[in-house]
């Protein structure tokens, strides 16, 4: 059930972007400008979840 109340939510998500995209936004470069804001968003949430275990042992180099 849980799995289902996800696609739901992700399908709301979606919609609404699209309505947002579709009303405010009318130059390619910004269309282009807020998905890549949404894809990192996107990365940021799942390398901060505890549950992903794709991102939970990544590392990014320290520059000192």
């Amino acid at each position: 059930m849980n799995e289902i109340g996800w696609v739901f939510i992700y399908i709301s998500a979606f919609g609404l972007s699209e309505y947002f995209v579709k009303k405010y936004l009318h130059e390619d470069i910004i269309v282009i400008l807020y998905y890549s804001l949404i894809f990192g968003i996107g990365i940021w949430c799942l390398y901060k979840s505890n549950f992903n275990r794709y991102f939970k042992n990544l590392k990014f180099k320290k520059e000192d």
